[in-house]
């Protein structure tokens, strides 16, 4: 695997989350999930147990020139493979390297293929780096393992000090939706329940909500939840629009039957508080013609996944 492959690998990957119910018991330093979710899935190939049957000596191995890439490999290989010790091991390598290929940022601009200038307004251009990267894995593999703080120290690293960054909205999102979660789960197991509410309740109608559906599920009981959400749905404020708006969307029974249409309406956007949080809703696009209400905010929170696993 080469640099630039290497490189749209981690543009790309998203944590996978498994929703679950759990329990919690109180440790010295940390919570522990007794009944722990899978909160992220190894998903092991062919190609990882054959990279480790090939060069899994890399384990025991410093990373050199001539190997860094590949021992980067084999180190997310191995974390697919479960193989947690050995991972974190060469990923700790990697961030305690010195050698000036774990030490500089990496860019790469998708705007031209083969292009080598250095323009950052390129569309999905980013900055890699090994480091980065390497904190990332070792703070899932430390949540795993239920060491939180150190996990939360990993965190902090890959933000602060090994950044990365994205040029368009899309990879900055993702990058951002994958910290967000991390810290959450960091903030659940050491029982920083304000941070946590701080930090996800704004996004909670995000995919990425069983950290904070647990939370509230934790503190409050279902006739406190059921009060919460109520006076949730009576604080929705809607700034709806006067001009109307127009898109295209493309409807695709088959290939044969694709057709672009173009979409008019008029939209509009909504918030709300929750638990003394305010939420930016999200901005829908009705059907054609049709003109947004209050209560399209409102039915649209009663149907979200976040709404319905609160009340159930």
């Amino acid at each position: 695997m080469n640099l630039i492959t290497l490189k749209i690998k981690y543009f790309i990957s998203i944590l996978v989350l498994v929703a679950g119910q759990n329990a919690y018991s109180q440790d010295t330093s940390y919570l522990i999930l007794e009944n722990k979710p899978r909160l992220f899935i190894h998903d092991s190939a062919e190609k990882d147990q054959k990279l480790f049957d090939s060069v899994g000596y890399l384990i025991n191995a410093e990373p050199s020139l001539q190997n860094h890439e590949i021992y980067l490999n084999l180190a997310e290989s191995l974390w697919e493979l479960n193989k947690l010790e050995e991972a974190k091991k060469m990923f700790v390598n990697i961030i305690n390297s010195q050698k000036p290929f774990y030490q500089n940022d990496y860019h790469y601009s998708s705007d031209i293929p083969g292009d080598t200038t250095k323009n950052i307004y390129g569309y999905g251009s980013f900055t890699y780096n090994y480091k980065n990267s390497a904190c990332v894995y070792l703070t899932r593999i430390y949540i795993e393992q239920n060491k939180f703080d150190t996990a939360i120290n990993y965190l902090n690293e890959a933000v602060n000090k090994y950044k990365v960054s994205y040029s368009c909205g899309t990879g900055y999102h993702m990058q951002q939706e994958r910290y967000r979660y991390l810290y959450g789960l960091c903030y659940e197991g050491l029982g920083m329940e304000k941070e946590l509410f701080d930090l996800l309740i704004p996004y909670c109608f995000d995919w990425q909500n069983e950290t904070i559906i647990r939370a509230i599920k934790k503190k409050y009981s279902k006739i406190e939840i059921k009060k919460y959400l109520d006076d949730a749905i009576n604080s929705i404020d809607c700034k709806l629009d006067d001009k109307q708006s127009s898109t295209f969307i493309t409807t695709n029974s088959g290939e044969k039957d694709e057709k672009t249409i173009e979409i008019k309406y008029y939209g509009g956007t909504g918030t709300m508080y929750l638990f003394g949080r305010k939420i930016d809703l999200q901005n829908p696009v009705p059907e054609n013609g049709q003109r947004l209400s209050r209560q399209y905010f409102v039915k649209m929170v009663k149907e979200s996944s976040f709404y319905l696993n609160l009340i159930e």
